[in-house]
């Protein structure tokens, strides 16, 4: 249970972070540690696991835009499953970008 609230935790502030990087300006270059200022030992877990690098990178994959595909209407078109299912399936999806029923959007 701990291991997990650990983690739960350094999610929230990978994504605390990345969002006021995001929203000032900022690049990682900005992120310091405790440790940096007054020579505490902090954030001890992460310097302890040496673990400061990776925190970072997983900062900097945070700010970087994602992509998502939005469904704007509900498809109208049967099932017509004949070969194979996932060849099916990549016609029924490519059928639906080309006629506009699904929007690929990048996120900022």
């Amino acid at each position: 249970m701990m291991v997990r609230l650990l983690s739960i935790q350094m999610e929230n502030a990978v994504q605390d972070i990345a969002l006021l990087l995001k929203q000032s300006g900022w690049g990682i270059e900005r992120v310091k540690k405790h440790q940096d200022w007054n020579g505490k030992y902090c954030p001890h877990r992460i310097l302890s696991e040496n673990r400061w690098n990776s925190f970072l990178k997983r900062i900097e994959e945070a700010m970087k835009p994602k992509t998502t595909i939005q469904q704007k209407e509900e498809p109208k078109m049967t099932n017509t499953l004949t070969s194979t299912v996932k060849e099916d399936l990549k016609e029924l999806l490519k059928e639906t970008y080309q006629k506009g029923i699904l929007k690929v959007e990048v996120l900022q």
